[in-house]
């Protein structure tokens, strides 16, 4: 990155941190609002694998 321009090089240092990143590897993903959504999102997630017997299972998938 030494020829990017200093604003994006800012940007992607920002946005490209080790936790972030993992989100360009990931198979899916699911994008939350707010605290009632993180809480309820196992149970949803458990439920949706529930509900798709025979197919790829959420929570198994990164």
């Amino acid at each position: 990155m030494g020829g990017a321009p200093a604003p994006d090089r800012d940007f992607l240092y920002q946005y490209l941190t080790l936790t972030r990143c993992d989100l360009f590897f990931a198979d899916k993903a699911i994008l939350i609002e707010g605290t009632s959504e993180r809480l309820l999102l196992p149970t949803m997630i458990a439920k949706t694998d529930a509900a798709a017997v025979g197919e790829p299972q959420l929570a198994s998938q990164y």
